[in-house]
């Protein structure tokens, strides 16, 4: 089984870009502070499924056997997480911050749509932060603990 990002999670990130995307063609404020997310979005996203996601591919795996090939590959990308894992939680603060901003703007200048992406992506980080980064971080655990 090859580490990647489960698909569910690399379309929802593909979709949320892309709407983002969409918004950076607003014109005001909204779509420059959408330019000002997409710019610190981009690169979050790459580093999320580079090193954090991946992990969770694995939990089907994890649930039903034993030691495997891949987990013993995923163990740099389990350190690499627990490394990088206060980072990409300021990244989100970041992020959030800057969507406030859309969000206001979004409110502002009567852009209900705008507004809505603003709060997908923001729901989309409160996901990670309270189910999907907690299931990689229990997920390299369980795979440091087997003998592989």
């Amino acid at each position: 089984m090859p580490l990647e990002t489960p698909k569910p999670i690399h379309l929802a990130h593909r979709e949320l870009r892309d709407l983002l995307l969409r918004t950076t063609h607003q014109g005001g404020r909204v779509g420059e502070t959408a330019r000002r997310v997409l710019r610190l979005f981009e690169p979050h996203l790459e580093k999320e499924e580079r090193y954090a996601m991946p992990v969770l591919g694995l939990l089907t795996e994890l649930a039903r056997s034993g030691p495997t090939g891949a987990m013993r590959d995923a163990l740099p990308l389990v350190e690499e997480f627990h490394a990088q894992y206060e980072n990409l939680l300021a990244e989100h603060r970041m992020i959030a911050a800057a969507l406030e901003e859309m969000l206001d703007a979004a409110k502002a200048e009567d852009k209900p749509d705008c507004a809505d992406v603003a709060m997908q992506i923001l729901n989309h980080a409160y996901l990670e932060e309270s189910v999907l980064y907690p299931a990689a971080m229990l997920a390299g655990k369980e795979i440091r603990r087997r003998p592989l």
